[in-house]
């Protein structure tokens, strides 16, 4: 489970320990949790198996629209788009 508070993420991987901390934050503030969100502050996670991807197209799509620049010419990047990389979860 995982809880976000503002620009915040919380993860527990004991349901009853999320679920104490939650009790004790909503006692002063107002909280907003999803048991499986997939985008946070404009980034988009997929977990696959034991990794989590990371992207930010949607949020990247988002700023060439509000700027007006979906005609504007390319260019390579240092890391090339064909490039994933992941990270192992241990624990």
């Amino acid at each position: 489970m995982a809880i976000y508070i503002d620009d915040r993420i919380l993860i527990e991987k004991d349901p009853q320990e999320m679920e104490k901390l939650l009790s004790e934050l909503k006692k002063d503030f107002e909280v907003t949790a999803e048991e499986n969100p997939t985008t946070f502050l404009g980034i988009k996670f997929n977990k696959i198996k034991l990794s989590i991807k990371l992207t930010q197209e949607i949020y990247a799509r988002q700023i060439v629209e509000t700027y007006g620049m979906q005609n504007s010419k390319s260019t390579d990047t240092p890391i090339t788009s064909d490039r994933e990389t992941t990270k192992i979860l241990r624990g």
